[in-house]
């Protein structure tokens, strides 16, 4: 039954696995930054994560009834149910790296239209 729950559990982050795909697809274009390449690790270990989650929970749900085999593949479940989460946190971390770079770029662009409105306010009083 704890089986079913780990599966109800993997469903219910594929939306969340889906928009990370989509962001960094959308964002490969924009720059491959090590921002870029540390969410992809993290998207990656979870889509594998759940991937491989869902494929030993069959296997386990299958070999249930031979031998008592799905016992231990049910421990293995979980312990590849933890590369999903681990992803998770890669890709946050990730993402914090991103967001960070984006404030500085927004920080020095402001400085930048500040500097051009001093220049310009000097060129008029020049020309003036």
């Amino acid at each position: 039954m704890m089986g079913l729950g780990s599966f109800g559990l993997g469903l219910m982050s594929l939306p969340l696995l889906i928009a990370q795909w989509i962001g960094l697809l959308a964002m490969r274009r924009r720059s491959k930054k090590s921002a870029w390449w540390t969410m992809m690790t993290g998207t990656m270990m979870s889509t594998l994560g759940l991937l491989l989650g869902i494929g030993m929970m069959v296997a386990a749900w299958m070999m249930s009834g031979a031998s008592g085999a799905g016992s231990w593949i049910l421990s293995l479940v979980f312990a590849i149910s933890s590369l999903h989460g681990l992803g998770t946190l890669v890709f946050t971390v990730g993402f914090a790296i991103h967001g960070a770079g984006l404030k500085r770029e927004a920080d020095r662009m402001a400085e930048l239209e500040m500097i051009i409105a001093a220049q310009n306010e000097q060129l008029a009083r020049h020309q003036g």
